[in-house]
């Protein structure tokens, strides 16, 4: 029997909405940050509007994002719950995934589910990352709560500017990678995160879908010419 495409529902609706509400607001706080660092945002408007209006605005929003995905890691559905995500990171499926990245997606992408299991570890360092971020921030504007932290303000501030970097490189790194996958690997990885959905190939028709991905799916094949 051949093997067909099928089309599953992979991202819920509440992770979605905590995806989107980190990319935003990690972009709009990394831009404005960008802009008064390097001194672009040289008048008081300029300055008040990407530090009161933007950097201020995309805080909250950042705070109510990691902490939906918080709540999701613990309590959310097999694509988003931590302890499903720990146990698709095997030493197999690492391996593929760094062939698949140094062969430039010639080396065919491994099947999985939901998180790439080889960003697994990162992605869960990146939240870590966000985290601190975000108290740093609140450190540098709530006085009472630095002086319990013991820290200055100063090595606040740089501890914040020295963290940012690390952040955008993850995110571009990431950027980059997707369309990585949904070059080589056809999997609609970008626009999955808009609907929800992924697209698999079944080699096993018969199977009821729901079953582990490990038995029912496997990677979409490319043909000679898209190499």
């Amino acid at each position: 029997m051949s093997d067909r495409l099928l089309r599953k529902k992979v991202w819920s609706k509440s992770l979605r909405l905590a995806h989107w509400g980190l990319a935003f607001s990690t972009l709009a706080l990394l831009l404005s940050g960008f802009m008064v660092a390097t001194g672009t945002a040289q008048t008081v408007q300029a300055y008040d509007f990407w530090i009161n209006s933007v950097h201020m605005g995309a805080a909250p929003l950042l705070l109510l994002s990691l902490l939906l995905r918080a709540v999701l890691l613990i309590k959310g559905g097999v694509e988003s719950r931590l302890s499903a995500m720990l146990r698709s990171v095997k030493a197999s499926a690492l391996v593929d995934m760094l062939k698949f990245y140094i062969t430039l997606g010639k080396a065919p992408l491994p099947a999985y589910f939901a998180h790439n299991p080889l960003w697994v570890p990162l992605f869960i360092g990146f939240l870590l990352l966000l985290l601190l971020q975000a108290l740093l921030g609140v450190l540098l504007y709530q006085d009472a709560l630095r002086q319990i932290s013991g820290l200055s303000l100063d090595s606040i501030f740089s501890l914040h500017q020295l963290l940012a970097p690390w952040i955008l490189g993850f995110v571009m790194a990431h950027i980059l990678l997707l369309f990585l996958h949904d070059w080589r690997g056809k999997r609609f990885e970008i626009s999955a995160m808009l609907h929800g959905d992924k697209i698999f190939t079944v080699n096993k028709p018969e199977a009821i879908p729901g079953q582990p991905v490990s038995v029912v799916v496997q990677p979409p094949q490319r043909s000679a010419s898209d190499d």
